[in-house]
């Protein structure tokens, strides 16, 4: 069973709760429900979600990103010992998720991730990645894969794609909390306009890897609700926005503490100069 069920969204989202994050609650029986709800600036935004959502734990903020949202969320429930499942926001789980899961512990997998099902792109990950067997969910076989973290070009160090994260109580107890203070001080020396171009993908890859994790299983067993929320960018002004955020992010990381740091910062100055020079043309 699965201690804590939690998802993490921006105020301004706070109805995908109702519209999408009930089925998932109904999907997974967790023994507790939580819920951070980010860009809280107000005293009257916290006790309007706490009322609108009485029924969950509800737990407020000012962290303006999703990688330092995704952090706290780590370290309260390491402080809690809970195993915990994370699910975005706008993602549904199969109804018969709970299932799922106990499949998934009975064959020793008790952390993976969850992609959604027709992601155009899955053919890469399943590249990156190793056929670890199966599990069988009712009268349906699903493949598990496990997922290399360290790579070259792309995803210097990257957890794969993900819609939900099920980190269960020995990862958890791995997670090493200097790392993520160190992670979270990087974070918060990105420029505040850049940070929402760095990928929580990479972040946890970070933590993972530098905790002594190499590799995770992931598995598809959910469906993504598109939201529809517009990028606002171009898609040559993204890579140059992207880049110069990693690039932040890197140099705020002891090369020596964390080698990769130094190949991540050098992958994405590339990138910056490359998507500069593209900018311009145009």
């Amino acid at each position: 069973m699965i201690d804590l069920l939690v998802t993490y969204l921006q105020f301004g989202r706070i109805n995908e709760i109702d519209a999408y994050f009930a089925k998932v609650v109904e999907a997974t029986r967790p023994k507790c429900v939580r819920v951070y709800v980010d860009d809280v600036v107000d005293k009257s935004q916290e006790l309007l979600a706490k009322r609108l959502y009485a029924g969950y734990d509800i737990r407020c903020g000012a962290w303006f990103d999703r990688t330092l949202t995704l952090l706290q969320i780590i370290q309260d429930a390491k402080a809690e010992a809970s195993d915990l499942l994370i699910v975005d926001s706008d993602n549904i789980l199969h109804p018969d998720f709970a299932g799922f899961d106990d499949a998934m512990a009975r064959k020793g997998y008790t952390s993976y991730n969850i992609m959604e099902e027709g992601f155009v792109e899955k053919g890469k990950y399943v590249a990156r990645s190793r056929l670890l067997g199966y599990v069988d969910v009712g009268d349906r076989r699903i493949d598990v894969y496990s997922y290399r973290i360290p790579g070259s070009w792309h995803g210097v160090l990257y957890v794969g794609r993900k819609q939900a994260v099920r980190i269960g109580s020995e990862l958890l107890g791995r997670l090493d909390p200097e790392v993520m203070t160190d992670i979270e001080r990087a974070v918060r020396g990105v420029d505040p306009p850049l940070r929402p171009f760095l990928t929580d993908e990479t972040t946890l890859g970070f933590l993972y890897y530098y905790s002594g994790v190499r590799e995770l299983p992931w598995s598809v067993y959910s469906v993504h609700a598109k939201h529809g929320a517009p990028t606002g960018t171009r898609r040559s002004t993204r890579r140059l926005l992207n880049s110069m955020a990693f690039c932040q992010f890197a140099r705020g990381l002891s090369g020596r503490k964390y080698p990769r740091s130094v190949w991540l910062y050098w992958r994405y100055k590339a990138s910056e100069i490359r998507a500069t020079l593209e900018t311009v043309a145009k």
